[in-house]
């Protein structure tokens, strides 16, 4: 089998046909709307990609979120606090389906959570694999879950990176 190679960029670093490559693997993963997702990549702080040959097997990014955007998700989960909000985001996490099962995703997110270093961070899932994989990093959950466009009962999820 072959070594995997991870690839941390920021979007303006990314050539045109990486942000491409990158953008087809989120939409085939079902979860996120393809109209606009270009300008939305494009606004990440960092991508992360695992190339295995020259496949895209993997993908992740770190997301710079409004704090509008999160306080309408502690709206959702019933939380009033609102405080200390993180304005990062942990997502676009897929993996092609014949390389699931390798941990190709969590090097990615790894990887993103030392460049997040410093910095609350937060997830939102409905894969309860995903659920189990923030919390064995720590990710710890906020309010009450919530139905989205695309799955029921998604949790909130917060990491704070500075300890």
């Amino acid at each position: 089998m072959e070594n995997p190679t991870i690839i941390i960029k920021r979007p303006k670093d990314c050539a045109k046909s990486e942000l491409q490559k990158f953008e087809q693997l989120v939409v085939e993963g079902g979860q996120v709307k393809p109209d606009g997702l270009d300008e939305k990549v494009r606004g990440c702080m960092f991508l992360a990609f695992c190339f295995v040959g020259n496949e895209l097997a993997s993908v992740a990014a770190l997301k710079n979120k409004a704090r509008e955007y999160v306080e309408s998700l502690y709206d959702k989960t019933g939380t009033s606090n609102k405080e200390d909000l993180p304005l990062i985001e942990i997502g676009y996490c897929f993996t092609n389906h014949h390389h699931r099962g390798k941990k190709y995703n969590s090097l990615l997110v790894d990887s993103l959570l030392q460049k997040a270093k410093g910095k609350l961070v937060f997830a939102t899932t409905g894969n309860p694999i995903m659920k189990s994989f923030f919390e064995k990093r720590g990710f710890q959950k906020v309010g009450n879950p919530y139905d989205g466009v695309y799955n029921k009962d998604i949790i909130l999820y917060i990491k704070n990176t500075k300890v």
